[in-house]
């Protein structure tokens, strides 16, 4: 997902919470969208990238809903998809944290 910071929610501490100015990567396209139009899915059994709970943007709801239908997950609006970013966000970090020090323990090597 790319993202513009134009008036990015989750980078302005000023107390901001309408995700006005946000563009990301529509599901399967190199194709920008508005984040307060597109259809979202939540959930389901497709891992989602670097969170627990996926959350994937369409640019028309009839993508959303064929994804939901073999993916699983829920259709929702944008604010509802912010409020479960801003959600997950402690164990999507924990979750982070856990698989970088996974990381660092399979490369980390014994010079003696």
């Amino acid at each position: 997902m790319f993202i513009d910071r134009n008036d990015c929610p989750c980078a302005d501490a000023g107390g901001r919470s309408e995700a006005s100015g946000l563009q990301l990567l529509r599901y399967n396209s190199k194709t920008l969208i508005d984040a307060e139009k597109a259809f979202w899915v939540i959930g389901g059994n497709k891992m989602g990238v670097m969170t627990k709970r996926a959350k994937w943007a369409f640019g028309k709801k009839e993508d959303a809903e064929k994804f939901k239908a073999e993916n699983g997950g829920d259709l929702t609006s944008s604010e509802q998809t912010v409020k479960a970013a801003y959600e997950d966000m402690y164990a999507d970090t924990q979750m982070i944290r856990e698989r970088r020090k996974m990381s660092k323990m399979e490369h980390k090597h014994d010079y003696s």
